[in-house]
């Protein structure tokens, strides 16, 4: 957002559109599709389509806004009420550009989709919970949310949706943690991070903050999960989803293209600061040197 204005403006409409308008108790089991470097999971809610996107372990960035809007016409076609469709952002490695699993993305997703769409819905279960690595904070890559967790239980089946609240995560840390799961009764599920912005600009890197499991122990962070999923599944309990789309009139937000003027802007500004420096610092050495000789 632009101003705190617009801020709270935003939380008053999110406040306002949260009220329940359709709800359902019923859900389809999961359904995973990989199409090539894609991979899509999708759950039916009701008539909502819960579709989470990655292709880990290669490196995934922002994925565009025009894949939203694709998938969720798409859902409208197959008499859905909407799609909401998540990027995961949960694999960081060598330079990729996203735009090339496009196509995969797609077809993943639909096929998943259609996939969920022709299993019966059942009366579903929900538990959650909130768990913290004690000591991590912002500096290594977690940021104040920590990792939130939602089993959803379907018919026997169970699916884990972790969420931690970090700029990505380093590639292959997300298929372990999944694993891990699997000795607790989970069958699917994904791994997501918030893409949080609190996390950088704290560390001198390359980057300026450190992805998911750059500096954190594995071992350590998939025990926490774990033990963050074993009291969501004692937790357990019947539930009901409820869905709706909103719009928010004449929001003021900053777009890619502010963005990416701002980076080139930081850039150049760092560039220009090198130039000086390295006329700067000979010519004081220079002057001490000389003042010493003096002295």
């Amino acid at each position: 957002m632009t101003s705190r204005g617009q801020t709270d403006r935003l939380i008053e409409h999110v406040l306002i559109a949260s009220k329940p308008r359709v709800s359902s108790n019923l859900a389809s089991p999961p359904r995973k599709v990989r199409m090539g470097d894609a991979e899509a999971h999708c759950q039916i809610f009701g008539k909502c389509a819960f579709i989470t996107l990655t292709v880990s372990p290669k490196t995934m960035e922002d994925l565009p806004p025009e894949l939203d809007d694709f998938i969720d016409r798409e859902a409208r076609k197959r008499g859905l009420d909407c799609a909401v469709v998540v990027d995961a952002h949960n694999s960081i490695g060598k330079p990729s550009d996203i735009k090339q699993y496009l196509p995969e993305l797609k077809e993943a997703a639909l096929k998943s989709m259609e996939a969920a769409l022709k299993l019966k819905k059942r009366k579903f279960e929900v538990g959650s919970s909130s768990v913290y690595l004690e000591g991590i904070g912002v500096e290594k890559g977690l940021g104040p949310g920590g990792i939130s967790i939602l089993v959803v239980k379907v018919g026997g089946k169970k699916s884990a949706y972790v969420l931690i609240d970090g700029n990505n995560m380093v590639s292959g840390l997300r298929e372990k943690i999944l694993s891990s799961l699997r000795e607790l009764g989970v069958d699917n599920g994904e791994v997501m991070t918030t893409d949080t912005h609190t996390v950088n600009g704290v560390v001198l890197t390359e980057r300026g903050w450190y992805p998911v499991g750059e500096v954190i122990d594995h071992e350590e962070l998939i025990g926490c999960i774990k033990g963050g999923v074993e009291q969501a599944l004692s937790k357990l309990e019947s539930a009901e989803v409820s869905w709706g789309t909103y719009t928010i009139p004449n929001g003021k937000v900053i777009g890619e293209e502010q963005v990416n003027s701002l980076c080139v802007g930081t850039d150049k500004m760092v560039k220009r600061s090198k130039d000086l420096a390295l006329t700067i610092f000979p010519i004081l050495g220079l002057m001490i040197s000389l003042l010493v000789a003096f002295v």
